[in-house]
């Protein structure tokens, strides 16, 4: 594990290579935020069953199988065959913060996920529908944070989802009717993919498709919303979306921003290529707010024939409806454990010698959830990390595995072994004293010692533990323990507006951030032109992970910045944040008034390929902006393309 904390000759100095270690801390809302990295396809082809009704744009009703015999020549909708398999892939992208009332503060995560699903076709019923599988074959790329502060990759993603299938009925609309209840061993795989089909909806057909247009109501995991679907030759788009209840405000909503993409092209009844986005940004009364951003893209690559599946008994359930299992976390953990005994943890720690080597990630995967199932294992780390013997790799390992497992009993052997002197006397504490901003529930006894430990004599340790400080509180926020989180966050604000150095603002700020309380953009924002480059530098790198409107309204301000770094900084902190109407239009004004520098110009065009579908008519000006001031032929030639894709989506 790489630490941001160095021992370098400027005081209180962070490292930002090899891993992003602030990036953990974001976490995903609840289970649906980690299935949300799943939200991949299903609803890309399917629609929820909301209630059974839909509407057409005059207002009149019409329940689900008025809607589902109703046909036109041009757009008849899906036409199943019984055994095809449809071969996709596809790519996702998610960043989402949710406050709900009553909480202490967000909950956020972000997700990137590639791969390749397959729907299989078993039956098909007279009037369309379907009744198949759908199953995610190949994980080629991604990675999601959970609420472990654990960073799940490829592997872990391929092992989980690899064999599962959830079965469903959808009718040629791409209505999903039923799903299968998810059972046994593969609950999660089941749950991830459940929770994929509700969370996408995209109906290629309805109630008034032959006059050009239809509306659809439909149930999201945010709320109820009505759809607005519009058809052209072989192609559907959904170009508008309403939401009349958000689950954040446990009713009825107005006010909410939304945008949203969605074109799908379809030839001879199957789905060929499809591209989809939708931001929702909201904020309510006591402090409830949402902001959610996902981009979605398939592509068909072969249809071929596989063997019917016809169960003789399947437990069918509404698309939203979940079973719940009250042991279901433990036995995932014991799942997760599976494969490494405790004996070949302890082995491989004693010999680790620093780097990945092969199988590294797998084990790190692992090794946490063996610690939390075998308690007895503890002891043996904490002795490995407190032997002045021991090889440098294995004590950092030791830590690493403590600080990411689980349970209280890990937690404070973390501490226990952050007290050794053999810690202590390592030339490395202060990266080691970090692995305490790990811990995903830490005890009351952890936080104290950091925050003593925070006021230390030695600048380099003191930094240390205020910047794991940060990181405490969030967790501390996450497992509803209000009073202790606001006790700590109160003494760092206290510390960062106190400070008489710019050093000592930049790295209070940086500890600050890591608390990831939307509430402290305005602190952030009244350092945003502070004359020290490093606490410029700060305050946008905070932007980046505490989006929302506030945010906005000063990252313009930091990319006109003169210095290269804060530019950069601020330009990557546009890419998470929510849709605001007019948001890109200062952006804009800033490139053409020519204030993006050369080194620059690359990581702004990155920003702006997400943002594409967001507001286009803002990307094309920055991308003609930029064709005609960069003198990089490259980026003029990139720029082109951009400006012409933005223009397609006016």
């Amino acid at each position: 594990m790489s630490s941001i904390w160095t021992t370098s000759s400027s005081r209180w100095g962070f490292d930002m290579n090899t891993q992003d270690n602030r990036k953990p801390r974001r976490l995903l809302a609840v289970l649906a935020g980690l299935a949300v990295a799943l939200v991949v396809a299903a609803g890309l082809f399917f629609r929820d069953k909301a209630g059974g009704e839909v509407r057409n744009d005059d207002g009149a009703e019409q329940s689900a199988t008025e809607a589902t015999d109703r046909r036109n020549d041009e757009h008849s909708g899906y036409l199943w065959q019984a055994g095809a398999a449809i071969r996709y892939t596809f790519t996702y992208a998610t960043r989402s913060a949710t406050t709900i009332p009553g909480t202490s503060g967000p909950m956020e995560g972000r997700a990137d996920i590639e791969g390749e699903l397959v729907i299989a076709v078993d039956e098909v019923d007279g009037d369309g529908t379907m009744s198949g599988r759908m199953r995610i074959d190949a994980v080629t790329a991604g990675e999601i944070f959970l609420s472990e502060s654990q960073a799940v990759n490829r592997q872990h993603l391929q092992a989980s989802l690899s064999g599962v299938e959830l079965r469903l009925r959808v009718d040629r609309c791409g209505r999903v009717l039923n799903i299968a209840a998810p059972t046994g061993d593969a609950e999660l795989g089941h749950h991830l993919l459940q929770t994929l089909v509700q969370d996408s909806r995209f109906s290629v057909c309805g109630p008034g498709s032959d006059t050009g247009s239809f509306t659809a109501r439909e149930i999201s995991p945010h709320g109820h919303l009505i759809a607005t679907y519009r058809l052209g030759d072989g192609e559907v788009t959904r170009s508008e979306v309403e939401y009349q209840t958000l689950q954040v405000a446990n009713g009825a909503v107005s006010g909410a921003n939304v945008a949203v993409m969605g074109r799908a092209q379809l030839r001879e009844g199957v789905l060929q290529d499809l591209h989809a986005s939708e931001t929702i940004r909201w904020e309510g009364e006591s402090d409830a707010a949402l902001a959610i951003s996902t981009r979605v893209s398939m592509r068909r690559v072969e249809t071929t024939h596989e063997a019917t599946q016809r169960p003789e008994a399947v437990v069918w359930l509404a698309p939203d409806e979940r079973p719940r299992s009250a042991d279901t976390a433990e036995r995932l953990l014991h799942r997760r454990a599976e494969g490494l005994s405790g004996e070949q943890l302890v082995e491989r720690v004693a010999s680790h010698v620093g780097g990945d080597g092969p199988g590294f990630r797998e084990f790190m995967w692992r090794a946490p959830a063996r610690v939390a199932v075998e308690p007895a294992l503890v002891g043996d780390l904490v002795a490995q990390a407190a032997n002045p013997e021991a090889l440098a790799g294995s004590r950092s390992l030791a830590l690493d595995i403590l600080a990411q497992a689980p349970s209280q009993e890990a937690a404070l052997g973390l501490l226990d072994a952050l007290q050794s002197a053999a810690v202590r006397d390592d030339f490395r504490y202060p990266i080691l004293l970090q692995r305490a901003s790990f811990v995903s529930n830490p005890p009351a006894e952890l936080v104290d010692w950091v925050r003593t430990k925070s006021h230390s004599d030695d600048p380099n340790e003191a930094g240390a533990a205020t910047y794991s400080l940060g990181s405490l509180v969030a967790a501390l926020d996450l497992a509803g323990r209000s009073d202790e989180a606001d006790d700590a966050h109160s003494e760092l604000l206290t510390r960062t507006l106190a400070a008489t150095t710019g050093d000592d603002r930049a790295n209070y700020l940086r500890a600050l951030a890591n608390a990831r309380r939307i509430s402290d953009i305005a602190t952030f924002a009244e350092f945003a032109e502070d004359p020290h480059n490093s606490v410029r530098v700060a305050v946008a790198s905070a932007f980046e992970d505490l989006p929302g409107a506030a945010s906005l309204a000063f990252l313009p301000t930091l990319i006109r910045d003169r210095d290269t770094t804060v530019q950069r900084a601020a330009l990557l902190a546009l890419r998470p944040q929510p849709v605001v109407d007019g948001a890109l239009t200062e952006v804009a004004d800033a490139v053409e008034g020519g204030y993006i520098v050369r080194r620059n110009e690359r990581t702004l065009l990155e920003a702006m390929t997400l943002e594409i579908d967001r507001d286009p008519a803002s990307v094309m000006r920055i991308a003609n902006a930029m064709s005609e001031l960069t003198s990089d032929s490259q980026v003029r030639a990139a720029s082109a393309l951009l400006a012409q894709r933005a223009a397609a989506r006016l």
